[in-house]
């Protein structure tokens, strides 16, 4: 069984990869990998195909995504990281937009399962699903979902109706899975 925690906001920390290996640890009778991947948008690096000449934009007539790699694309930066581009020359909106940026895989060392070529296309094959649209999205769904759902929300306050309290009954009781 593999477990795999994907985190946007912050790098996992130690303690919070203990509890888990705490936790696996009295399931010894199942081979139970986990691993910890920070999904990390805000970074210094860039990936550029310089055989890429980009995609032809009819509606500004000019060409978009110059030197995009391919969607899908990535490239090991070690044993623990990986930069996974998203978002390729015919997925940039306007010309303007420039090259995209790739996102930064990092694998906590906490983890017990370290294949980061599988993990990488488990985040590619995450950001091939959504229900809000047929494109391919910027984010994985075990990311971008979770956002979704936690500034629907936040909203929820500015309803003159809502009461908080609701979510301590069943909702607040209940085990979730994103």
């Amino acid at each position: 069984m593999l477990l795999v925690f994907h985190a946007k906001f912050k790098k996992f920390s130690n303690k919070e990869v203990q509890a888990v290996a705490e936790l696996i640890r009295e399931f010894r009778q199942y081979d139970v990998k986990y691993a910890f991947l920070h999904v990390n948008e805000r970074h210094p690096y860039m990936l550029f195909d310089t055989e890429e000449k980009g995609a032809w934009d009819a509606e500004r007539r000019c060409t978009k995504g110059q030197y995009a790699p391919a969607r899908g694309q990535y490239l090991r930066l070690g044993t623990r990281e990986t930069l996974l581009s998203l978002i390729g020359p015919k997925d940039v909106k306007r010309p303007e937009n420039g090259t995209p940026r790739p996102l930064l895989l990092s694998l906590h060392p906490g983890s017990t399962f370290v294949n980061m070529d599988y993990l990488t296309e488990q985040v590619f094959a995450f950001a091939c699903h959504s229900w809000r649209t047929f494109l391919p999205i910027s984010l994985p769904v075990t990311i971008q979902y979770p956002n979704l759902i936690a500034n629907s929300l936040g909203s929820l306050s500015r309803l003159p109706w809502w009461n908080p309290d609701i979510m301590l009954g069943q909702i607040g009781k209940g085990l979730w899975f994103l």
